[in-house]
């Protein structure tokens, strides 16, 4: 016999609460229910001799497969703004002198953009560097949480001048430093947007030195060993380049990007090119969108793990142990996460109803 109940959710990157279904093996009247496999064996069935319950040649009851609830709840990334507040981003974005935007003014602007469109899916954190006219590195302002966007939101509305050196490499190590970061339950990214390459510990307008580079290179990579991708953006043509300027070597952005685990492909600059306004919303949006996880948390174990199904619109996707297209459960964290494609059909509002199951698949 097959019970159906279906609940229906909202769009999952909407979504608060899913609704999830697993089938088990309800207790029979006459007797007791074990899980064997897809089915449910009932002994001491009426007119039967009592069997051990699941025993092979020993199914002499009725099969069942009834469902219960659990809700799940999506699983919001931490994300953690490390935003470069030197001096030189009171400068001009480009060359163009009929464009006088600062980058300071494009980071407010950009990042507000991006907080609105991430409430409620992404988690963020911020940080700014320096913390003080000099070369102090940045510390942690606001720790990523549920809701915490109104708090970033704030910090930005206060974000004026730039002022001081560029100490890139301390400020992205004291990301270490937050308690929200070590969240082993969810996945957890940075996001470094700077216009130029680490000044310090030397000081304001010197070169970027080895020493600089080199610890800001091994930040970097402090952060992916603790399972903190990073994304690079490099705001402005100072940098990266145009309009007849050469910019700045940016060799170590490139290397940032790769020792972040998150570098662009099939591109000439494997870190983040943002020189205007658009280039940045389109940068900023686009590392919102790989960051937001498809990613749900059970209240509740389920029984039997291995015979999980997951529906879209009552339509099943496949089960991929290779987490490229389909759905896979994770023990450890008891939590069901879809990738691939099937992620993007989910981020992009074409899902309207999920279910995951558990136990006999209806008649067909």
């Amino acid at each position: 016999m097959w019970m159906k109940k279906s609940p229906s959710v909202r769009q999952a990157m909407q979504v608060g609460a899913l609704l999830v279904v697993l089938g088990c093996g309800g207790p029979s009247p006459n007797g007791d229910a074990t899980l064997s496999g897809n089915n449910v064996n009932m002994g001491n069935s009426p007119g039967n001799s009592a069997s051990p319950a699941g025993s092979a040649g020993q199914n002499v009851g009725t099969q069942v497969c009834n469902e219960m609830t659990i809700e799940a709840t999506h699983v919001p990334p931490n994300l953690m703004l490390v935003v470069d507040t030197s001096g030189s981003m009171n400068d001009p974005a480009t060359n163009n002198p009929l464009d006088t935007t600062v980058k300071i003014d494009l980071t407010r602007q950009a990042i507000g953009e991006m907080l609105k469109s991430g409430q409620g899916k992404i988690r963020f954190g911020w940080t700014q560097f320096p913390s003080d006219g000099q070369c102090g590195p940045g510390s942690i302002g606001v720790e990523p949480a549920d809701g915490s966007a109104t708090e970033v939101q704030g910090r930005l509305d206060g974000l004026r001048l730039g002022f001081g050196g560029t100490p890139t490499g301390e400020s992205l190590l004291n990301v270490l430093s937050s308690p929200a970061m070590k969240d082993t339950a969810r996945a957890n990214f940075a996001v470094l947007l700077t216009d130029g390459l680490p000044t310090c510990p030397i000081g304001i307008g010197a070169s970027p030195t080895p020493q600089d580079a080199s610890s800001t290179l091994q930040a970097v990579g402090q952060l992916r060993t603790a399972s903190i991708d990073t994304f690079v953006i490099g705001l402005g043509e100072g940098i990266n380049g145009g309009m007849g300027n050469q910019g700045i070597n940016a060799e170590l952005l490139n290397q940032m990007a790769d020792a972040g685990g998150r570098p662009r492909t099939n591109a000439d600059k494997k870190y983040y090119v943002a020189n205007n306004m658009n280039e940045l919303q389109t940068v900023l949006s686009t590392i919102g969108g790989m960051v937001m996880q498809c990613t749900f948390s059970l209240n509740s174990t389920p029984q039997n793990p291995g015979d999980l199904r997951v529906l879209f619109d009552g339509a099943p996707i496949n089960r991929d142990l290779n987490h490229q297209n389909g759905f896979d459960y994770e023990p450890t964290k008891n939590q069901i996460a879809v990738f691939g494609s099937a992620c993007d059909q989910v981020r992009g509002g074409q899902v309207k109803k999920v279910d995951v199951k558990m136990g006999c698949a209806p008649p067909t």
